[in-house]
């Protein structure tokens, strides 16, 4: 009974926030809701049981719909995180059935498409995309709509659909986009989600020089489309005068509090693509903006390469590398599993190059370079047992957000006693 009850308090108080929650989502038109910040609510509400395995959540979930028809938005966004689940062609069944005349369920539609990757290329065609999208632009009002808009949706999906297909039609979608932002149906801050769908690597090769296009149509007015622009000019040479502009703007930035700007310029005098690289400026601006994942995985990356002076500074640098891993930078896992086999000044770990590859895997299971590094790994018995209650926990401790022990490390240099856990 009493495990019941917690059922009944996460389907209400979690995954679907009550049903007055969900009405408001509904007249909203927007979804907020994914399995891990409903699980951080639950806890936060005061829930102290377990946390449902998927095929717990997918079973409440269906329950829910068959009985009230409302939770469409949350079952997109749970087949979105796991995708291997059973029920998935029933749920694109419920979304082919929409009638996407009407914007709700035209919007269930759009987001279905978006969160489903496969869906947007069997369940559409470009020519069906293309008239769905001139539909939605001819009745979108010049303002008051919700955020997202469902015509932003729309050409994010033309624009993915484009990167499936190849760039042939991308002239007429510019044109399409750019009479969007002059009629004000799009906003200069839409402009960021759509550059953002250009440049994905999830999906595939990004397209820089289109992205870099539609930032131009913002005309300098959004501090977000200015910072996503700066870095994707920082990733390929350019003209002197050019990099000028670029390092003034991201100052005047940085001083206005963006602390994206700093980890650009420290990006820019790290990689030393654009001008002569300076490894003390770019550890000066890096510094600035640990609060980001990236900026924490570049300088932790910084003081493992020995470029200070020659300096390494171990702890300092894998500390800020677990630190980005938990905050979910993917690399930063890939960073760590190198670090504990190949990094000079580290004693070679193989436990903890093994959680860490794993990790990395979990979050890029097409990753063929973990995927051997792990078959390379050979634990004896002991060894296993101590990886597998390593991954457990640091998998809680991103999970839960719980502020677990970081590792200090055995180097070559200190010889400092290894911790018994992260």
């Amino acid at each position: 009974m009493k495990h019941s009850i917690l059922l009944i308090l996460l389907i209400s108080g979690g995954l679907l926030a009550c049903q007055n929650k969900t009405t408001q989502l509904q007249k909203k038109s927007r979804i907020d809701i994914n399995p891990v910040t409903q699980w951080h609510s639950l806890q936060e509400s005061g829930y102290a049981g377990a946390r449902p395995e998927p095929g717990e959540t997918r079973e409440m979930l269906w329950a829910q719909q068959t009985r009230r028809g409302d939770v469409a938005y949350e079952l997109i966004m749970f087949y979105s995180q796991y995708p291997q689940q059973p029920g998935k062609d029933k749920l694109l069944t419920l979304v082919r059935q929409a009638d996407k005349r009407l914007a709700p369920s035209q919007r269930i539609w759009l987001w279905a498409m978006l969160r489903l990757p496969d869906a947007l290329k069997t369940e559409t065609t470009a020519a069906e995309l293309k008239s769905v999208c001139q539909n939605i632009a001819v009745t979108t009002p010049a303002f008051g709509y919700t955020q997202p808009s469902n015509l932003q949706l729309c050409r994010r999906l033309q624009l993915m659909a484009l990167r499936q297909q190849g760039d042939a039609g991308w002239p007429e979608l510019f044109a399409a986009i750019k009479a969007d932002l002059d009629s004000n149906r799009l906003l200069d801050s839409d402009v960021v989600p759509l550059m953002t769908t250009l440049t994905s690597s999830s999906s595939g090769v990004p397209m820089s020089k289109p992205a870099i296009e539609l930032a131009s149509l913002a005309g300098g007015r959004n501090p977000q489309v200015v910072l996503m622009l700066a870095g994707l000019l920082l990733g390929q040479p350019g003209e002197d005068a050019e990099t000028n502009r670029i390092e003034k703007r991201l100052v005047v930035l940085h001083q206005q509090g963006e602390k994206q700007a700093a980890y650009l310029l420290g990006r820019l005098y790290l990689e030393g693509r654009r001008t002569v690289a300076d490894p003390h400026k770019a550890e000066n601006w890096l510094k600035q903006s640990t609060e980001l994942p990236e900026a924490s995985y570049l300088l932790g990356r910084l003081y493992l390469s020995g470029m200070l002076d020659g300096e390494l500074r171990v702890q300092e640098g894998i500390n800020l590398l677990v630190k980005a891993a938990r905050e979910g930078y993917s690399k930063a896992d890939v960073a760590l599993a190198d670090a504990f086999l190949h990094t000079p000044g580290i004693k070679a770990n193989p436990v903890y190059a093994w959680v860490f590859a794993s990790l990395a895997l979990e979050q890029r299971p097409d990753s063929r370079k973990e995927q051997q590094r792990l078959a390379d790994l050979k634990l004896d018995l002991r060894q296993q047992q101590q990886a597998s209650v390593l991954l457990a926990q640091e998998r809680n401790s991103r999970k839960f957000r719980t502020a677990a022990q970081l590792p200090q490390l055995q180097t070559q240099v200190s010889q400092t006693e290894l911790a018994s856990n992260f």
